[in-house]
């Protein structure tokens, strides 16, 4: 799998949730986890914390910091989907619920853009990403969706960017196959 160093935002209870792909592998952090789920992130360190120290947490949780408003840097953990998983599962309650389920799917979304396959937005998770050139995994993104026959309509909101874009990116793409004589879908 590729390694990717870049960020990329999906929105769970109006709150920016920022992905970092790193050597394969999808990770959100503490402290966003705990915004979404509007709880001190000193308690969710608490729970991370507590857990033993072993294969598993050292997998799934990696020490990490940020800088607060003042510049001071403060601890948090990146964690992949199974670290996710199983701190959500100390947070009960209806609202946590569907805060879990809506973080879960997140990380869905995100593993199926990465292998290209069917993502779907259903208003509670919609990607962004940040204005600037698509990255290369993005533009694989749109190929692969076209040779599975999606409209430009359809491949926007999984990149998003605009149709145009998408446009762009398809007729580059047959332009250089034509080069090489392969057919285009």
């Amino acid at each position: 799998m590729k390694s990717y160093h870049e960020n990329e935002v999906i929105v769970i209870n109006d709150k920016n949730v920022t992905f970092e792909f790193e050597n394969g592998e999808i990770y959100s952090n503490s402290k966003i986890m705990a915004e979404v789920f509007e709880k001190r992130h000193d308690d969710v360190l608490k729970i991370i914390n507590s857990l033993p120290k072993d294969n598993f947490t050292d997998r799934n949780f990696a020490v990490s910091e940020y800088k607060d408003g003042s510049g001071k840097s403060n601890k948090m953990y990146k964690m992949t989907r199974k670290g996710y998983s199983f701190v959500g599962m100390r947070f009960t309650g209806a609202k946590a619920y569907q805060f879990q389920v809506a973080y879960i799917e997140a990380f869905e979304q995100m593993e199926k853009m990465l292998r290209g396959d069917v993502a779907t937005n259903d208003g509670i998770i919609a990607f962004k990403r940040k204005p600037g050139p698509l990255k290369p995994w993005e533009i694989e993104i749109i190929i692969t969706h076209h040779k599975k026959n999606w409209g430009t309509s359809q491949i926007a909101p999984l990149v998003g960017c605009s149709e145009s874009t998408v446009t762009r990116h398809v007729n580059k793409y047959k332009e250089q196959n034509n080069k090489k004589g392969i057919e285009n879908g």
